[in-house]
């Protein structure tokens, strides 16, 4: 799960939370995303929460993405935070105006023209074949999102992105 905390458009913090480990009940998964959420919500203590949206309904993983998603707003609605969900492709449009918007060019321009210093995860990213698994990714979707809720929120929101 990539999770990024953001003060108007200055990142703060991103990283990458492990909630699933192989054999785990979807369940655990889901308690676990949560606690991992809880932490930051309580360090951070953000204005909204951005989450992006799950997307491939035909897939046998969305199932699980959605239930955590769900989780995720739960959450937030328990610590009083307003939930802005985000469908990827309209996350992707808005960082890459130009080309075609996939994960790997929203990453690529994340790192070169907004954040520079995050241009090795970037490039670890890229060096790996298509359908080898993105670990890094997560970082930048999250980033993405919190910079779309920036967006759409205006320069005084601290925005924070999780799933």
């Amino acid at each position: 799960m990539g999770v990024a905390f953001l003060v108007g458009p200055e990142l703060i913090r991103a990283d990458v939370e492990h909630v699933r480990e192989p054999g785990m009940d979807p369940k655990d998964i889901t308690k676990k995303a949560q606690l991992v959420l809880r932490r930051w919500i309580e360090h951070y203590q953000p204005d909204v929460l951005a989450v992006e949206q799950a997307f491939f309904a035909q897939s046998r993983r969305s199932h699980h993405l959605r239930r955590v998603i769900k989780a995720v707003a739960d959450l937030a609605t328990a610590k009083r935070l307003p939930v802005q969900m985000y469908p990827p492709p309209i996350v992707r449009r808005l960082i890459c105006q130009q080309g075609r918007p996939t994960r790997i060019a929203v990453a690529r321009i994340i790192a070169t023209e907004y954040f520079p210093w995050l241009r090795l995860y970037y490039e670890k990213e890229a060096q790996k074949s298509w359908w080898r698994k993105h670990y890094w990714t997560h970082l930048f979707d999250a980033i993405a999102v919190g910079l779309a809720c920036h967006d759409q929120a205006g320069p005084r929101q601290r925005v924070r992105r999780a799933a």
